[in-house]
């Protein structure tokens, strides 16, 4: 067996290219179409030179390129895209050699970063738990149509600063107990308890 080289490939590309034949139209049609005579001479070529670029260029562009052309090729069997197969395949030739890309040195990873990362989440969670706490002792302590009216004056004013007076106001008006009574099951829940000890 002959051993491959990419003068071989190029050689048997141009006797593939002579395979492909233009179909005269039976009827009317706005454009060509174009079979290949040895299709299966064509997809045994086509094999051999990816395996033969993969080995010879690995990580090169061109065998992706070449990939995308043959896929292309192989629905219009076109003249044309065979041509440009083989000026990639020409390519490689002109200039065999990959050039080298230096790597910038790499740098040294700061874990402090990831410290502060985890303590924003812890910090994010005690946070929530905190408004878990306070939510509950609410939901405790207040009916649902007083609940109800908080949740109203909240999706009306968004801004906590600017709803305070009207929130005020509105615990008020439930009576001295309500308020009371929220504060001391946020005082008496366990967690906050023991924080006070």
């Amino acid at each position: 067996m002959e051993t491959v080289t990419l003068e071989n490939i190029i050689t048997e590309g141009h006797e593939i290219r002579k395979m492909i034949q233009y179909i005269h139209p039976t009827g009317v049609r706005t454009f060509k179409v174009y079979s290949i005579s040895d299709r299966p001479r064509y997809e045994k070529w086509k094999n051999l030179v990816i395996r033969f670029l993969t080995a010879s260029y690995s990580g090169d562009r061109c065998i992706k390129d070449f990939e995308e052309k043959t896929e292309s090729f192989s629905k219009y069997f076109n003249p044309n895209i065979f041509d440009d197969i083989l000026g990639l395949l020409e390519s490689c030739r002109a200039i065999p050699i990959l050039p080298s890309i230096q790597k910038a040195p790499t740098s040294k990873i700061d874990k402090s970063v990831h410290v502060n990362v985890t303590q924003t989440q812890s910090q994010s969670q005690e946070q929530s738990f905190a408004i878990d706490i306070f939510l509950e002792a609410i939901k405790d302590e207040i009916k649902g149509k007083q609940l109800k009216e908080l949740k109203a004056i909240a999706q009306e004013e968004p801004n906590p600063e600017k709803a305070k007076n009207r929130v005020f106001d509105k615990i008020k008006s439930w009576g001295g107990d309500v308020l009371a009574n929220v504060l001391a099951n946020i005082v008496t829940n366990p967690n906050i308890w023991n924080g006070l000890m």
